[in-house]
């Protein structure tokens, strides 16, 4: 099967749902952000069997590896990782979850990408392991502002510590009260790794100036911190302002799209043979 999507910047729209999930699921299955592709494929072509190989794959390799990707018949390629210090049991349950919701939320995508807490998943038709993409996906800044005079240098830091990621592409670190995380997507060059985190890092402090803490996630890395730790639940954000809207409500949204176009084909179709009798 043949399609024409051509990077990860066209699996749009994205939805951000972070309160719902927050909500619904345990800590290290939070939604994050996810994606699809607009293009479309035949449910009934081998695309599907592809792609249910790539899934069944990611569910079975995450049980004793925090990383892997695949390809199958050069017609879906397929990256799964967890955050590097999750427990393989916590992975393997991340990453069915992210399989069960990428499903739901891009049925029939020639592409999707899901993010949670502590997981990630992406598919799509045309190859994108080893490829940078510094791309901003999403960010999350804290209402909450720091009047600390050492807020900053505390931050710049931590900011050092966890750009200088080891051979597994993660690292964290703390300075007083302020925590840090980075990691790169597995298939990263370390040159590549570095570059990612260098401006994901020049972003947050843009972005987020001030704010106690702040997440942003660009194609292949992602950098956080906080002053409240990662574990505790996020209350506010820049991004809220859909907080009340959740998947079921977009899936619903989607499907009634889908039937009235249907119902207009078909009375278009009863509307044509009545012109000609």
């Amino acid at each position: 099967m043949k399609s024409h999507l051509k990077s990860a910047a066209t699996l749009l729209p994205f939805f951000f749902l972070t309160s719902f999930y927050h909500l619904s699921l345990s800590a290290s299955d939070s939604f994050v952000y996810g994606g699809c592709s607009q293009i479309k494929f035949d449910p009934t072509s081998s695309y599907q069997s592809d792609l249910n190989s790539i899934m069944a794959s990611a569910a079975n390799s995450a049980s004793f590896s925090a990383y892997n990707n695949f390809t199958t018949n050069k017609s879906v390629y397929g990256l799964y990782q967890c955050r590097n210090n999750l427990p393989l049991s916590e992975c393997s349950n991340c990453i069915q979850t992210s399989i069960n919701q990428l499903r739901a939320l891009c049925p029939n995508s020639c592409g999707g990408t899901i993010q949670l807490q502590e997981c990630f998943l992406k598919y799509d038709n045309i190859s994108f392991v080893g490829v940078l993409d510094t791309s901003l996906i999403y960010k999350r800044c804290s209402p909450e502002f720091s009047a600390d005079s050492g807020f900053y240098e505390r931050r710049e830091e931590v900011f050092r510590e966890i750009q200088q990621v080891g051979s597994n592409g993660f690292s964290v670190g703390s300075s007083g009260t302020i925590q840090g995380m980075a990691q790169c997507s597995g298939d990263l060059e370390p040159s590549d790794c570095s570059a990612c985190l260098i401006q994901a890092v020049g972003r947050l402090r843009s972005l987020c100036a001030s704010s106690v803490s702040g997440d942003i996630y660009l194609g292949k890395c992602y950098v956080r911190y906080s002053s409240d730790g990662f574990y505790s639940s996020p209350h506010g954000s820049s991004n809220d302002d859909g907080a009340g809207k959740t998947l079921a409500i977009i899936i619903g949204l989607l499907a009634g799209v889908a039937l009235i176009i249907v119902f207009l084909s078909f009375l278009r179709q009863v509307c044509g043979k009545g012109g000609g009798k």
